[in-house]
């Protein structure tokens, strides 16, 4: 089937006239990739039933091992700057650090575009950093996102 679609899609020959023809494996990870990308890490739940894991961190993982890490930062980063926007309480501590840094906390006058900025350049200066947490909870295992704001050697978490 799927030699025929990419007979159909005409996919280019290269200079011996064969055409390259893409086989089932190479897809394995480009559906799980494309909806993380996407939905962020909103999706893990919806993703990890999809594909009947048990385990959001083998799907965590399975997912961004081969992502190359300027597009997991970028990932991370709507994370952040959604829930900043959605006025997500546990966001405060960033907050406080966008207020001392940039002199607003009023970040709802931002576009989501100019937070996004803000975002990276303190993710890129190590100032915070936005990574899972996986724990065993009442209903198996499970997982949550701390946004981890750098206050000198000590570190604030926020989920």
């Amino acid at each position: 089937m799927l030699d025929v679609f990419c007979d159909f899609i005409q996919i280019p020959v290269n200079a011996r006239n064969q055409r390259h023809y893409i086989r089932h494996h190479q897809l394995r990870r480009f559906f799980p990739m494309i909806f993380f990308w996407g939905n962020s890490f909103s999706g893990l739940d919806t993703l990890r039933w999809f594909l009947g894991q048990t385990d959001p961190e083998h799907l965590y993982n399975y997912i961004t091992e081969s992502t190359p890490g300027a597009i997991l930062r970028d990932v991370k980063i709507d994370y952040a700057v959604e829930s900043t926007l959605d006025e997500d309480p546990q966001t405060l501590p960033l907050l406080q650090l966008i207020e001392s840094r940039y002199g607003t906390r009023s970040v709802k006058v931002l576009d989501a575009e100019e937070l996004s900025l803000y975002v990276e350049e303190l993710v890129l200066e190590g100032k915070i950093s936005i990574e899972p947490e996986f724990f065993d909870g009442p209903d198996g295992r499970s997982f949550r996102i701390l946004i981890l704001v750098s206050r000198g050697t000590q570190d604030e978490r926020t989920t």
